[in-house]
């Protein structure tokens, strides 16, 4: 004969209303479920700081012309609205690990997934591009020469076919 075990976590296991602890199991879950996931959340921001400087000099290195780009708009930016940097100036400082470790993970991931779409793109046009196996010579090609009748393009004259009224039941439409 099999046996079968429920494991009920906070309640009464009569299935009626419960004491006033009945709910503690159900709060200590809770408080492990945010304390688990404030660790996973931690360990990925750590994770970040760490490799946010790898990231921006690869990022860097590859593409040196994006990180320009890049550093101008923020020029561009803070000219048009001079409280960004010094926002993110504040909150770096405020929130050191987070905001930097983030804001560099980005910025490097950015330059780097944008100097492989470059390369993806301009090797997939070049498979399309003319080979170009001889340079150029100035060669004529030949053609012939295809004599056009006047009436070429010269359409009959259309003209409308005009229908007669129907009459109508309607003393409304009788009144026009």
């Amino acid at each position: 004969m099999t046996t079968v075990r429920q494991y009920r976590i906070g309640g009464n296991p009569n299935g009626g209303g419960g004491g006033p602890f009945g709910m503690i199991g159900s709060i200590i879950m809770l408080v492990l479920g945010l304390l688990l996931a404030y660790m996973v959340v931690k360990g990925v921001f750590t994770l970040l700081f760490w490799l946010s400087p790898i990231l921006l000099i690869a990022g860097v290195a590859i593409d040196p012309n994006g990180a320009l780009n890049i550093g101008k708009s923020f020029i561009d930016i803070s000219k048009k609205n001079p409280l960004i940097p010094i926002g993110i100036v504040i909150l770096s400082a405020l929130w050191f690990p987070v905001v930097p470790g983030v804001i560099g993970a980005l910025t490097g991931s950015f330059l780097l997934s944008k100097y492989f779409v470059k390369k993806k793109i301009k090797k997939v046009f070049n498979q399309h591009a003319p080979q170009e196996s001889a340079p150029e010579s100035e060669e004529f090609v030949e053609y012939e020469e295809v004599n056009e009748e006047e009436d070429f393009l010269t359409l009959p004259p259309v003209e409308p076919k005009v229908e007669p009224q129907k009459k109508s039941n309607n003393e409304y439409d009788n009144m026009f």
